[in-house]
């Protein structure tokens, strides 16, 4: 069993605090609804003090998981978690590194060779 801790997510929202999940709630649904589809992205301030520190802000995406998604080919739709997290990314001008785990690799279930790609 992973625990929220055991997940890059789970750590980023751990020491993002209440400033971090208050963003998110108010940025992760759409007109249906819904709160973060697979594949978009959405981007938050750094939430509290210790992600600060050293990020301005987080980009977030929802990757599918690999076994048991529905809407199509899994590799296409984490394709697209790439591409729309990494254009918010850059889209200020100013952003100067971005650091990105392996999508879906982890709880998704994404074998390592499909993830990589």
């Amino acid at each position: 069993m992973m625990y929220p801790v055991s997940v890059i997510d789970g750590l980023v929202h751990q020491r993002g605090g209440l400033r971090l999940k208050l963003d998110l709630l108010l940025k992760r649904s759409n007109a249906n609804g819904e709160k973060c589809p697979v594949g978009s992205a959405v981007t938050t301030s750094a939430g509290s003090e210790p992600l600060q520190e050293d990020y301005d802000s987080i980009t977030h995406t929802t990757p599918p998981f690999y076994k048991y998604y529905e809407g199509g080919d899994p590799c296409v739709a984490l394709r697209s978690c790439y591409q729309n997290a990494l254009c918010l990314a850059f889209e200020n001008r100013s952003t100067l590194r971005v650091a990105c785990p392996l999508l879906g690799a982890g709880c998704r279930g994404f074998p390592l060779e499909e993830a990589v790609k």
